[in-house]
């Protein structure tokens, strides 16, 4: 075995001897990289979303924009979009959205709350559903009878 100097390290224990480096050039791609990624991610979904309306007979429309504004002074919009029906009049007015019913459901990043909370929540009304909830079975299967049959002598 070689001696301790002339071992390689492992990756993670270069990187503590390094220190911690700030480099802001990578920190932004790596951000805009990341957004990238987690946009292409959700138009699939999206469109996952759509082909199974598809698959199972029902109409479903998707539409969705996302703006994003680039840092600076002079900070432009891009704009990024999802259409299900590229042929068809683009999104429905605000106000012919809102009239439809069953009501419509208006999703803000509140819907989705923190996932801890939710989770203690969620715990927290199974355990006590559970506890006033009578059981799920319907009947009681009771053991079968014993059988006393003779003992077979067996041949050896």
């Amino acid at each position: 075995m070689p001696p301790q100097s002339q071992r390689s390290l492992s990756w993670r224990e270069k990187r503590k001897s390094r220190g911690p480096t700030f480099d802001a050039k990578k920190k932004t791609k790596a951000d805009r990289e990341r957004f990238r990624r987690g946009r292409a991610g959700s138009f699939k979904r999206l469109n996952d979303l759509y082909l199974d309306g598809v698959d199972t007979g029902r109409e479903r429309r998707v539409y969705v924009v996302v703006s994003s504004k680039t840092k600076g002074p002079h900070g432009s919009v891009r704009y990024s979009t999802y259409n299900s029906h590229p042929n068809d009049d683009w999104v429905p007015l605000h106000d012919e959205v809102l009239e439809h019913w069953p009501k419509t459901d208006q999703w803000t990043p509140e819907s989705f709350g923190n996932d801890k909370e939710q989770s203690a929540n969620k715990s927290q009304h199974t355990r006590s559903s559970k506890r006033n909830r009578s059981p799920g079975r319907l009947f009681t299967v009771s053991k079968p009878p014993l059988l006393n049959l003779p003992q077979t002598p067996t041949l050896t």
